[in-house]
């Protein structure tokens, strides 16, 4: 049971408390540029041509009504996120300037990072009741910073990851109650993941295995159980894969294909080892500010970079921002490495225990590592700095929290432990906070 704080219900606490992260990300977004994050942003091109980069993309559109007749450059990309600028453009475009067309889907990204915390902490309520766990839950997701980060850059991987936080939470919903209704609403968050980025698909592989045990542990009801499964394929697979069959018919494409870099490429680190890839960090931050992608001998690690790039985005200068930027960061940067790794002790120790749900640890537990696989495999595929970036997987800084939900409910009584966890997350918490609205660059 939920306790009341005088007039207050812990839901209505959290609430609270996510709509004062809400805020203060809008705030950001609102005061950084929407090309302070060059992520393959590209430039902007003659009418009727394709040019390069995600604002060419969102510009042929616009001006087409038609989808490019090229798969290179950033057109290989699923159309969902470019559709939504196509359409922002038509609103706010005054004459040949797009910035306010821009600057608008910047806020549109922002207030999906919002919908993605909102049905994370949902999640949360799920997994654990305990008024104490979902107080830290909400104070994690409404500041943690890597939403600060994908929610004010202008590509697909804000629309992704709230679709597929929004199909793991209906896959919890459809394992409580498993309907045909519920199995739809997976499937429709599947498609829009994967219509948003081709990566979308990955989320298929934990539910899946929800799926599986599922009809492994009711053998009574296999028959409803593959009749749902059945329209759920009928429905997520084509649809989902719509683009990608697009993209290989109509265009050539090679399947699956995603932009490479030539190995000739200054942020090549194909040829440097595995231990300097691989082996636990050791840059771990204080030396640089950003990421220089003239020297990928010292940007060559990935954990580093997955550190770094879950708490600032790649462009983050600190120079000449001050004493209090640059406390604010260190800060940040060295309190996330040790919550993260507690947070994923807790986590694996959740996955391996048989007293919590099993549908739960699939869906939680082996989906985050499904994922750091999949971040550690891309990474040595396309062994270039700016493929080691976290906002590929933010996902996982959910499963994190979700995973500490889950040893939770086990563990309330370890209060040393939960403690310190708590006091970490504050600390993280008010870190991005301050360094987010200290430093934004305009």
């Amino acid at each position: 049971m939920l306790k009341r704080y005088d007039r207050l219900s812990t839901d209505e606490i959290c609430l609270v408390i996510l709509m004062v992260g809400f805020f203060l990300r809008m705030i950001y977004a609102i005061r950084v540029g929407y090309d302070y994050s060059p992520h393959d942003l590209g430039v902007l091109t003659s009418p009727g041509k394709e040019g390069f980069g995600h604002l060419a993309y969102i510009q042929y559109l616009y001006e087409n009504h038609a989808f490019a007749s090229v798969y290179m450059g950033q057109f290989y990309h699923p159309p969902l996120f470019y559709i939504a600028g196509a359409m922002l453009a038509a609103l706010f475009r005054v004459r040949m300037d797009y910035a306010p067309a821009f600057e608008a889907l910047q806020q549109l990204n922002m207030a999906m990072s919002c919908v993605g915390t909102y049905y994370a902490y949902k999640i949360a309520g799920k997994v654990c009741r305990n008024d104490r766990f979902l107080i830290a839950a909400a104070i994690y997701l409404a500041f943690c910073p890597a939403f600060y980060v994908i929610g004010a850059e202008l590509n697909s991987d804000c629309f992704v990851t709230v679709f597929q936080i929004m199909a793991v939470y209906y896959t919890i919903v459809w394992l409580e109650e498993s309907t045909v209704r519920n199995i739809l609403r997976i499937a429709v968050c599947i498609i829009l993941a994967m219509l948003s980025k081709t990566s979308g698909v990955i989320i298929a592989g934990a539910i899946g295995c929800c799926f599986l045990w599922r009809i492994i542990d009711r053998k009574s009801e296999w028959k409803n159980l593959l009749k749902q499964y059945a329209v759920f394929g009928a429905v997520s697979i084509p649809l989902g894969l719509s683009w990608e069959i697009r993209k290989v018919l109509v265009l050539g494409a090679p399947l699956g294909y995603i932009m490479r870099l030539p190995v000739t490429h200054q942020q090549y680190v194909g040829d440097l080892s595995l231990g300097e890839r691989l082996a636990f960090p050791y840059h771990l931050g204080l030396c640089y500010q950003s990421i220089d992608f003239s020297d990928p001998a010292y940007h060559c690690n990935i954990w580093t970079q997955m550190f770094y790039t879950m708490n600032y985005d790649e462009n983050l200068i600190l120079g000449t921002s001050g004493a209090a930027s640059l406390f604010f960061y260190r800060l940040l940067f060295y309190v996330s490495i040790v919550l993260y790794i507690m947070l994923a002790d807790m986590l694996i120790r959740a996955l391996f225990d048989k007293s919590i749900c099993m549908g739960l640890r699939l869906a939680v537990c082996l989906n985050y590592l499904i994922y750091l696989a999949f971040f550690i495999v891309f990474s040595f595929n396309y062994p270039h700095i700016c493929s080691m970036n976290f906002r590929y997987i933010v996902l996982t800084a959910v499963l994190l929290i979700l995973g500490y939900g889950l040893y939770y409910s086990r563990h309330y009584d370890k209060r040393i432990l939960n403690n310190a966890v708590l006091i970490l997350i504050a600390v993280q918490s008010i870190s991005a906070s301050m360094l987010y609205l200290i430093w934004p660059r305009i």
